[in-house]
């Protein structure tokens, strides 16, 4: 197993697969948190009347009994608790289950929208990690967990302090209310100030969700890194497969058909990643305004380029920034932007030095 100081390289789409199959998903808690709250808080505010409605007619119903328990005899007393009883539980449904049901679709739309279906019993088997001691401590002690501490002390003072605003600003409402009036303007500017904690709320969510997607992330494909001889032996492994090999032989020809590996004959230099990209660039002194891409790829069309060009005694170049910054800029035939002429000048160079040594020993 490689240590982690070695996993440098970014994931393949196979081994993203595969981690996905084990339930190692890209997943942010406070997504689901978010998305079930938005949900939550709708759904209170588009029921809320038929709430209070049901509230109010079950408060009249216990005013009404009450009286009718002072009036009442033994036997009467027990049918009609029976029937409040009854009262109470269908108040309780009808005000509650709106909620619940919004809540459980939200959370599982949040999770459909992070990871899609999934299916797996993956994370329930057992594993000696799981109850070894060592790697217990580990986790207790690690950057990941100092990282979910400090959200959740984010997410607790970033509402406490929204609460605290919300109350300093409406305390000498209610303190300078008269009293023995109707207290209806009461429950009017209560409903107000509930609604805007509540959107106050749910915009530092929108916040703090989305720092926490970004901080998932992060690790998640750190987790995910490969060691440069993993990646090697995964490449060696799909080799292997007949299925994977029809599927190259496929994509090779349409590489083929569009000139790409072809034109890695007339390149100057081709510049890599190592594993991940190679890109081909030409460049004629005098001629061209600026070097061009004639060729590039990612993963397999990579070799193949790299390949061509040991074919054809085209120098290779590993510079792995350069690499990418070039794949991910410029397509085939693009001339290279301003901004990345130092450093294919510097590449340039080296390789016109190594092509004057040759000559000069030929």
């Amino acid at each position: 197993m490689a240590d982690d100081a070695d996993k440098t390289e970014e994931p393949t789409e196979h081994k993203l697969q595969e981690a996905r199959k084990k339930g190692q998903v890209l997943k942010s808690q406070d997504v689901v948190m978010f998305i079930s709250m938005l949900f939550v808080f709708a759904t209170l505010f588009a029921v809320s009347k038929m709430m209070a409605l049901n509230i109010k007619n079950f408060s009249l119903d216990i005013y009404k009994a009450d009286l009718f328990l002072n009036a009442a005899n033994t036997d009467n007393i027990i049918v009609f608790v029976s029937s409040l009883l009854i009262k109470a539980l269908i108040t309780f449904f009808i005000v509650l289950l709106p909620i619940l049901v919004v809540a459980f679709i939200a959370g599982l739309i949040g999770n459909l929208a992070q990871i899609g279906f999934l299916f797996t019993f993956e994370p329930l088997s057992p594993k000696f990690d799981k109850i070894n001691p060592v790697s217990g401590f580990k986790k207790i002690f690690s950057k990941k967990t100092v990282v979910e501490l400090f959200k959740n002390i984010l997410k607790i003072g970033v509402i406490g302090y929204l609460v605290y605003l919300t109350i300093k600003s409406s305390v000498l409402f209610f303190i300078n209310f008269p009293r023995g009036v109707d207290f209806i303007p009461l429950l009017i500017e209560a409903k107000k100030i509930i609604e805007k904690l509540v959107w106050q709320v749910i915009g530092a969510f929108v916040l703090l969700a989305a720092f926490d997607f970004y901080v998932q992330r992060a690790f998640f494909m750190k987790d995910m890194r490969m060691s440069f001889k993993e990646l090697k032996d995964e490449y060696k492994e799909q080799e292997g497969d007949p299925h994977i090999k029809g599927k190259r032989r496929q994509m090779a020809r349409q590489l083929a058909m569009g000139g790409g590996v072809s034109r890695v004959a007339e390149a100057s230099a081709v510049v890599t990643n190592p594993v991940h990209y190679a890109v081909a660039i030409k460049y004629e002194h005098g001629v061209m305004k600026a070097p061009k891409v004639v060729a590039k790829g990612e993963r397999y069309f990579a070799e193949l380029i790299k390949k061509e060009a040991e074919k054809n005694d085209i120098p290779i170049v590993e510079n792995v920034e350069l690499a990418q910054l070039l794949y991910q800029k410029c397509k085939v035939d693009d001339f290279i932007p301003p901004e990345l002429y130092q450093a294919t000048a510097e590449v340039l160079a080296f390789v016109y030095k190594i092509k004057k040594k040759k000559s000069l020993l030929s």
